[in-house]
């Protein structure tokens, strides 16, 4: 992560991460667990609970959101009332505006980087530096 965002990312990433801005947020607010092992929420736990996702982006008032993977971008998409398609290929590298604490805020997606993260890594480091350059317009 040095490259892209010029931050060396240590065990105490989460207040260098917040100092320089960033915030790390989970796409959805609720349980995911079934037999006690991590499982991807429901379409309709996803929908019950964007409203809490969508007050968290009122509560950082974000510079701009980058959702990792077509899971994360749909869900942002639902709490921030935006139509982005699903397929990666389809909304990589391209920006839908959210109004969000008296900004238009960009939004978009690049790859998820977890268990297949030889496909596709280099791409989310260029989408986060693309991403950095984007910035929000007054309403």
């Amino acid at each position: 992560m040095r490259r892209p965002i010029g931050l060396l990312v240590s065990k105490f990433w989460v207040n260098e991460f917040w100092e320089k801005g960033f915030n790390i947020v989970p796409g959805v607010k609720c349980p995911s667990g079934f037999n006690k092992k991590d499982h991807k929420p429901s379409v309709r736990a996803i929908q019950y609970c964007s409203r809490y996702l969508q007050e968290e982006f009122q509560a950082s008032c974000p510079e701009r959101i980058l959702a990792l993977e077509k899971t994360h971008i749909n869900w942002a998409s639902l709490a921030l009332d935006l139509k982005v398609p699903s397929k990666v290929m389809d909304f990589r590298q391209k920006i839908w505006w959210a109004q969000l604490c008296g900004n238009l805020v960009p939004l978009a997606g690049t790859f998820f980087a977890g268990n297949k993260c030889h496909q596709g890594f280099s791409n989310i480091v260029k989408d986060i530096k693309w991403m950095l350059g984007q910035f929000p317009k007054p309403l």
